[in-house]
């Protein structure tokens, strides 16, 4: 018998057994006549009620929590803070992700950033590369899914909005950020990405979680992993979508902002 009270969900082995263990009680339940649908995704707790009943991880992490609005009016940040570059970061889906999000059971987004005025000229770039859109199918070679070819932005609502005196700013369709001076955009990028490891597609289906996840769903990982073809000298080369991430836009928008606050902080040697 499990004791709930005694279990860690920081501890992949508790959360494996938790899962299991919820598994088992789902099954049970579908055994059961007249039951009731428990198909429904409650994307409020970030948990998939269903057959797969998997905790889906948490964009920065469970233990995140918002940047004090006090750090960005201190004497500390006004010091070290000169305005750099401005970038935006983005959030974008298509038909094919959608598709891939249903058979995944997984709330799916391509995550980016960029420094064109209009995001829509870096999600134009990648909708002509079809990112995404190539997976290893049953006799092993790499196949194109329709789909893949038509991303557009999604919102990224953020309740409470940043702090008027943040470097991060919240537009409808974008996050725009100020960089600090002597941070480039391949810097942040990196750094961005480094920040959401824990919630990309591609590393999250090689964990305990995700293994786990997949095994229920009867789903091999080599289907989950996604690539894209890009044309180098004439020669077709397929490179690993690593953009792909468990991204909920409606609760996770605010956290994404609270991530790239952080990053910028750091950058600074700062702590709020």
């Amino acid at each position: 018998m499990l004791d709930i009270e005694k279990m860690d969900l920081n501890d992949p082995v508790d959360r494996l057994a938790l899962a299991d263990a919820l598994c088992q009680i789902l099954k049970k339940l579908d055994a059961i006549p007249a039951a009731a649908d428990t198909s429904q995704k409650n994307e409020t707790s970030g948990a998939v009620f269903g057959h797969v009943p998997t905790i889906w991880p948490m964009v920065g992490g469970e233990n995140l929590k918002p940047v004090s609005p006090t750090i960005f009016a201190s004497q500390a940040f006004r010091d070290r803070f000169i305005p750099g570059l401005l970038v935006r970061a983005y959030g974008a889906g298509c038909p094919g992700l959608r598709n891939l999000a249903s058979v995944l059971d997984l709330p799916l987004r391509k995550i980016g950033a960029t420094e064109a005025l209009d995001i829509r000229t870096r999600i134009n770039e990648f909708s002509q590369d079809a990112y995404g859109s190539l997976a290893c199918a049953a006799d092993g070679f790499l196949r194109q899914e329709p789909g893949f070819d038509n991303y557009v932005p999604v919102q990224l609502p953020c309740a409470p909005a940043p702090s008027a005196l943040s470097p991060v700013k919240v537009e409808p369709r974008a996050i725009a950020i100020r960089l600090p001076s002597g941070m480039t955009f391949e810097d942040f990028e990196d750094r961005l990405h480094l920040k959401l490891e824990n919630v990309s597609l591609s590393a999250w289906i090689k964990t305990p979680e995700g293994q786990l996840h997949l095994a229920h769903l009867g789903f091999k990982s080599a289907r989950a992993e996604r690539f894209t073809t890009y044309v180098c000298g004439g020669v077709e080369e397929p490179s690993p979508a690593e953009e792909l991430y468990i991204f909920r836009p409606r609760q996770d928008g605010a956290r994404l902002v609270t991530v790239i606050e952080r990053l910028v902080l750091e950058f600074l040697g700062l702590q709020d």
